[in-house]
């Protein structure tokens, strides 16, 4: 009961940090799915980590797949590497994303987002209340900005606020038919009211 009252609280607060017009794009669950810097498979040449992700071939590549025009006019993303976890330049990502409230970190002199959770983030301690994201309760940095410590946090978030709107919408939708299996007689529009006969005088 304790964790189903916890999750109720979780969706209250991510309800109110996504907006309702935010669409997660459908290429996204696939990224973070992928693996980056590992060989690449195609060329057997140095530095040849999978360190670009094309959004148009759903693929991670190395930079010489995408200097064989293959890719050409296709929406590309180059991923780092922060403390051990795959990040993506934030002014690249925010071209096909809202972040807003995703905490951002500096790597290398440029803003980033990271894929999945830093594992420093917060000395790795879990805590409760609004200085930690919302998702996983890591602590965040700038909690007056920011929600979501990484960006699988905010997707996992938005797939549960569509679960539980979905949920919510289901119930009401059962709980009209069983309204209307019981009272079949009830009448959808009440009567307008009782008619009254005209004076003569």
């Amino acid at each position: 009961m304790a964790s189903s009252s916890s999750s109720i609280e979780i969706l209250e607060k991510v309800d109110s940090s996504i907006q309702c017009e935010d669409v997660m794009p459908e290429w996204l669950d696939g990224f973070l799915e992928k693996t980056f810097f590992g060989r690449c498979g195609s060329h057997d040449l140095q530095k040849n980590d999978l360190n670009r992700y094309c959004i148009t071939c759903d693929s991670s590549n190395c930079k010489y797949c995408i200097a064989s025009g293959s890719h050409n006019e296709h929406k590309l993303l180059t991923i780092y590497r922060h403390i051990y976890q795959d990040v993506v330049p934030l002014k690249e990502i925010e071209i096909h994303l809202d972040c807003s409230k995703i905490q951002p970190y500096k790597c290398n002199k440029k803003w980033v987002v990271s894929l999945k959770p830093l594992p420093h983030n917060g000395s790795g301690l879990h805590m409760d209340g609004d200085e930690a994201c919302d998702v996983c309760k890591r602590k965040l940095n700038d909690f007056d900005r920011y929600r979501f410590c990484c960006l699988a946090c905010k997707v996992q978030a938005f797939h549960e606020m569509n679960k539980s709107r979905v949920a919510t919408r289901t119930l009401t939708e059962g709980m009209d038919k069983v309204e209307q299996t019981t009272n079949p007689n009830k009448r959808k529009r009440s009567r307008k009211g009782v008619p009254y006969r005209a004076s003569f005088f």
